[in-house]
């Protein structure tokens, strides 16, 4: 039997891909609502125990930026955001980007939360669907070492 070790876990290191869960909401009828459910739905995914943390994805928050994609980072560094930076200027053509605002929590050494509104650069997509390489840069950034 094929050895699947290097394709399921590629880095070699001890972090457990497949211990998520997901949490989805919606209002049929397109109607805004308060964030206090999935908040307290996604509360029960924080600990993962895989070191990965936890995620949402929302739809239609920036009606303003509609036609981009959001990316939404925390670092622990400046050199951590710097190399980020670089990565993501060189795929792609970054819109606007800002510091999130978070309230103070009782959190020690917090993280930057950086949000990004970006467009995959044309001439990068060679034989990839624009989704495809999104995918594969977001992946990129999320794996390689900082």
């Amino acid at each position: 039997m094929k050895n699947l070790s290097k394709i399921n876990n590629p880095y070699n290191d001890d972090k457990d891909f497949d211990g998520c869960s997901l949490f989805g909401m919606m209002n049929l009828e397109g109607k805004r609502f308060s964030s206090r459910d999935p908040i307290r739905a996604i509360a029960n995914m924080h600990d993962r125990g895989n070191g990965l943390g936890g995620g949402i994805a929302v739809y239609g928050i920036y009606p303003q930026f509609k036609d981009y994609y959001a990316f939404h980072i925390m670092y622990l560094s400046r050199d951590a955001k710097e190399k980020t930076d670089k990565t993501l200027a060189a795929s792609f053509n970054i819109i606007y980007d800002e510091e999130m605002q978070t309230r103070p929590a009782n959190v020690r050494d917090p993280p930057m939360v950086w949000r990004y509104f970006v467009q995959p650069k044309k001439r990068r997509l060679e034989n990839h669907t624009e989704d495809d390489y999104v995918t594969e840069r977001v992946m990129r950034i999320n794996t390689e070492p900082t």
